[in-house]
């Protein structure tokens, strides 16, 4: 019986040094593990980052070229504008002139 008692005591023993052994290279797997994925996890958000701010400069390119689109329709429309406003001046200063000259004449 004490044999059985000396025997288990020293399985215990070996299985206590053992762990003790293999402790500190777990420590080292499981740092390795978390640096592997911090950097993983780092250049992840900094892909996505990249991925929204192309998708963002897109956005920023088709704002401008329809703001650009705009500002040309409404640059035709004011000249449209001014010419109508003008050939009516002239119309009506002709008018005014060939009116000007039957009374002087």
């Amino acid at each position: 019986n004490e044999d059985w008692f000396e025997h288990m005591r020293k399985c215990a023993w070996r299985i206590q040094m053992r762990w003790k052994v293999t402790q500190p290279q777990r420590k080292a797997v499981r740092a390795a593990a978390v640096k592997i994925q911090t950097r993983w996890r780092g250049y992840f958000v900094r892909l996505q980052m990249w991925r929204r701010h192309a998708a963002v400069r897109i956005q920023k390119r088709m704002h401008g070229r329809f703001a650009r689109k705009e500002i040309h329709r409404l640059n035709l429309a004011v000249i449209e504008m001014q010419r109508l406003v003008r050939g009516g001046l002239t119309r009506k200063f002709i008018h005014m002139y060939k009116a000007h000259l039957e009374h002087v004449s």
